[in-house]
Parts: structure tokens; C-alpha cells; sequence
């Protein structure tokens, strides 16, 4: 029952669902949007009355397991599961999948949920933009800071995180990597500045595949606190030319070149309805409804947009 599970229970309490939660001490009281809070030792038997079980706990030996073979027996027929869990390290997961090494890993930028399981793969070499390397070693700290406080609930595991940067880099405003990962070719390009000053799109020629980073996002707005949201639309036109097949966006379903086109197109508009604001053309709650994301979400990227022509942003 963390931040990620209030705000489930608050839109769940909206189609007028009863919501139960779990949480490790249920003396703590319950928190809004909850209808009744149980602890642990009554997990087995909310399992056998729940319609719909959303696991939103950070992965500990305690928690690895909440959801065994033995667990599911215990459930209702047709009840659903949703996992938004902070699962175990991709690298457990590939381990269960193949005995293979890991011949490499691409950061494709410097954010915590992206370059901080680096260390799990080693010896493995890491790729990424050389200020992505700089990003994690500069700011890792304070990253992991501000999520352990927005996430209290992942603070243990946060604890643990070994900050391990990129070790084979590359520089330039735009570069392009060619190398063997285990006889397959893979590109790494830089195509300028959008959701960091360190994005690099990954290039599988011979499967039509592009793994984009954050640059996009499917189902939910780009992160616009590290991004550069003037020069982020010309990044994206450099990314739409490169896209013949599918596009894997940094969270969220793959998309084809059409869904990469309509995040451009959505970047450019803040772009656009800031420089207006900006201008004083129009204030900016008139630009927070002209947007194409939610209201509640839309005035932070056009914060950043008026921070960068205010030439507060480097």
C-alpha cells in the first residue's frame, strides 16, 4: 500500500469498486481510498473473495513468491491479476530463460529505471552516450534519494542499488556505434537532445526493430523533468526517418512508425503552445487545455518548455 497502490485504489474507488488493501503493519490505519486494510497473515484469505488482485509491492525475499502456484489455486475463478511490481533484476529473469552470458548491455539514457541494474551483468561491458555515464555517476545518488522518498516502499531494495556507469561510451552531438552483440549487428545512435541530454535509440537491422528509450512512451506522457522539450520534436523527426518496423518505446506497448509520428507530433505541440505562452500570446492555462495529454499532467512539460526559452536550461 504504497504510492502506487493509493493511486490505484483512488481510480479503482471511481468505477465504484470495493478496494481492500494489504500492508505489512494494518495498525498504521487505512489510507484514503481504501475501504478496509488487512495485513499479511490474511492474504490467503483475500485471494479467495478478490475479483480483481493488483500486486504493487517491491520484490524481497518476502514478497517473491506472494504469488505461487499454490496461491492461484486460492483464487476465485475469472479473478484477474495486474503486476505492477517492482520485480526481480532483469538479469534473474534472463537467467530463467537462457544459461547464455550477457555479451552486452545499452543504457539507452541515465535514468534510475533504466542504467541502475547495470551492475547485475557485469562482467558484461555496458554501452551508452558518454553523458550518460556522467548522468549516473553525477546524479545517481540524488536520483535514488528522490525515489526512496517518493516510494518509501522501495527504499530497501533503492539501498542496495550498486551505481555502476556505462563503460564503453561514445561522444558527439550525433553519433552512430556499430558492434557484434554474439554474431547479430546492432546500431547505437544518437540523435540529439529530447527526454535527456543522453538518449540513444538501439538498432536491430535484421529483426526491423527499434528500441527507443524514453524518447517515447505508449499510454502515458513522456518524463519532461530532464528533457529539453524545444529540441526534443527534431530528435523525433530524426527517429521517424529510421523507423521502418516496430518501435519499442522505453515503457509501454510497441508501436509501428505511425505510433512514433503521433509522439512527435504530441512533443512538438508543447513545444509550440509554450513558445506561445512565452510570447504572451496566450497564458498558460489556456495552453495546459490545448495540450494532448491529460490537464493534471500537462503543465509540467510546459514548465521545462518555458524554463529552456527562458534560457534556463542549458
Amino acid at each position: 500500500m504504497g504510492t502506487i497502490g493509493a493511486a490505484i485504489a483512488t481510480r479503482a474507488k471511481a468505477f465504484g469498486m470495493r478496494v481492500i488493501g494489504m500492508r505489512r503493519n494494518p495498525s498504521r490505519g487505512v489510507i484514503a481510498g481504501f475501504d478496509e486494510v488487512f495485513g499479511p497473515g490474511d492474504w490467503n484469505q483475500l485471494l479467495a473473495v478478490a475479483d480483481v488482485i493488483v500486486i504493487a509491492a517491491p520484490f524481497t525475499a518476502e514478497t517473491q513468491r506472494l504469488l505461487d502456484a499454490a496461491a492461484i489455486q486460492m483464487m476465485k475463478p475469472g479473478a484477474i491479476v495486474i503486476n505492477v511490481a517492482e520485480g526481480a533484476s532483469p538479469a534473474s529473469h534472463l537467467r530463467e530463460l537462457t544459461p547464455l552470458p550477457v555479451r552486452a548491455v545499452v543504457n539507452t539514457h541515465g535514468h534510475n529505471d533504466h542504467a541502475f541494474g547495470n551492475h547485475r551483468f557485469r562482467p558484461a561491458p555496458i554501452w551508452g552516450h558518454a553523458r550518460c555515464a556522467r548522468m549516473v555517476a553525477e546524479t545517481g545518488a540524488a536520483q535514488i534519494a528522490a525515489v526512496s522518498k517518493a516510494l518509501p516502499d522501495l527504499a530497501p531494495e533503492l539501498a542496495e542499488v550498486v551505481l555502476d556507469p556505462p563503460d564503453r561510451t561514445f561522444e558527439g552531438d550525433s553519433a552512430v556505434v556499430d558492434f557484434d552483440a554474439g554474431g547479430r549487428r546492432i546500431e547505437l545512435r544518437h540523435l540529439g537532445r529530447g527526454h535527456t541530454d543522453n538518449d540513444v535509440v538501439v538498432l536491430v537491422p535484421d529483426a526491423d526493430v527499434m528500441f527507443a528509450g524514453d524518447l517515447v512512451e505508449n499510454g502515458a506522457p513522456p518524463y519532461f523533468g530532464d528533457g529539453f522539450p524545444l529540441d526534443w520534436p527534431a530528435t523525433l523527426e530524426r527517429m521517424v526517418e529510421l523507423v521502418t518496423g516496430q518501435v519499442v518505446p522505453g515503457h509501454g506497448d510497441s508501436g509501428d512508425r505511425g505510433f512514433a509520428v503521433r509522439s512527435m507530433v504530441e512533443i512538438r505541440t508543447i513545444a509550440e503552445l509554450a513558445t506561445l505562452v512565452h510570447d504572451g500570446t496566450i497564458d498558460i492555462d489556456a495552453a495546459v487545455l490545448r495540450t494532448p495529454y491529460p490537464a493534471d499532467t500537462a503543465r509540467e512539460p510546459l514548465l521545462r518548455a518555458l524554463a529552456q526559452l527562458r534560457g534556463e536550461i542549458g
